[in-house]
């Protein structure tokens, strides 16, 4: 089964993918928030204490451990591996909010207040002043717009044409 946007058919997958995309985008920037205030606390909390050498044992070859240098190693590849997620998940919420910027202004109207916004289809089409079978109509052809755009020919059903050119 596939979706069908201006005579371009969209498989399935990838359509419910880019609606997956659009359902998550206030999920994902309430994730990039919480990975920020992580990080905050993992510069607050550097993890240094004041420590005593009293009960540091050696071995055999005489090599004393380095807990501070330790603990500081610990910090800084954990505040690295948060600064490389918030990297990552706001370079997927920029491509799905590029994907919606290039949809026509009906489409982006609609998948904004349904998905972003959260509003019902009666509402939709009220203040898009369309039926809202009309309006469901727009979102599923902007969101097979939002498969090609996010996930490019692979999503497309037939992707022929565009190796012919």
């Amino acid at each position: 089964m596939s979706e069908m946007v201006r005579g371009i058919k969209v498989k399935s997958k990838f359509y419910k993918m880019a609606v997956s995309c659009v359902e998550s985008i206030t999920l994902i920037q309430s994730h990039i928030e919480g990975l920020k205030e992580e990080l905050e606390i993992i510069y607050l909390e550097d993890g240094m204490a004041a420590i005593t050498y009293d009960k540091e044992s050696t071995s055999e070859t005489y090599k004393i451990s380095q807990p501070t240098e330790s603990i500081a190693i610990q910090c800084i590849g954990k505040r690295e591996l948060v600064e490389k997620q918030i990297k990552i998940y706001e370079s997927k919420l920029s491509r799905i909010n590029n994907a919606i910027e290039k949809l026509q202004s009906e489409e982006k109207k609609i998948i904004r207040a349904r998905y972003i916004e959260g509003k019902q289809w009666y509402v939709i089409a009220y203040e898009a002043a369309y039926s809202e079978r009309w309006c469901k109509s727009i979102r599923s052809a902007a969101i097979s717009n939002l498969a090609i755009a996010l996930y490019g020919k692979g999503a497309i059903e037939n992707h022929d044409f565009l190796d012919a050119i």
